[in-house]
């Protein structure tokens, strides 16, 4: 599993599972009232045009796809506001 996070203690992230997975995961970690913490799925991407050939090309797609998440996240905040 390959995991993209901004910064080491981030409440997000993008995983791809690896192997024939065309898909990346965004995830937010929850945490319940006993202090238990679960990542939870939030969105799913297919790779456009199946997975890259090298890994640059996937952890360059996971990059991408964390900001767009980003994006989306703050302007369905912003649209509660």
């Amino acid at each position: 599993m390959l995991i993209h996070q901004d910064h080491i203690d981030s409440t997000d992230r993008v995983i791809w599972r690896g192997g024939e997975s065309t898909q990346l995961h965004y995830e937010i970690l929850i945490s319940n009232s006993e202090g238990t913490s679960t990542w939870v799925p939030r969105s799913t991407r297919t790779f456009n045009s199946g997975i890259p050939c090298d890994m640059d090309g996937v952890y360059s797609a996971m990059i991408g796809y964390y900001y767009w998440c980003q994006d989306m996240e703050r302007d369905s905040l912003l649209d509660t506001l």
